[in-house]
């Protein structure tokens, strides 16, 4: 199958995959908890691309680092704060980096 729609127990799939090895590639992930990938899934784990959350913030992930579990990437938050570098890719927490409050003043964190 080169597209299609996959169900899995956390959610659906929808997108291309690598007929070689079956792997999600460029699509998009809906989970049962209403968070939405895009972009760039390898392994059932986004890579590149964007994950909008079911509270309204939105997060940017340029890449992923798989040797420790963090992206590089940007939050944008509904307050209109936002921050941006390196992220804990389980609770999507800025470990490394800048948050910027809604007048852009900056912090840096790490």
């Amino acid at each position: 199958m080169k597209y299609g729609k996959v169900k899995f127990h956390d959610g659906i799939y929808i997108g291309g995959f690598d007929e070689n090895n079956s792997n999600m590639r460029v699509g998009t992930f809906r989970y049962k908890d209403r968070r939405v990938a895009s972009g760039i899934i390898e392994d059932g784990v986004l890579s590149t691309g964007t994950i909008s959350f079911s509270d309204g913030r939105v997060f940017y992930a340029e890449d992923r680092f798989d040797e420790d579990s963090t992206y590089d990437g940007s939050m944008f938050e509904t307050n209109g704060t936002w921050s941006q570098r390196v992220y804990d890719s389980g609770m999507m927490k800025l470990i490394d980096g800048w948050k910027f409050d809604a007048h852009g003043e900056c912090e840096e964190v790490g």
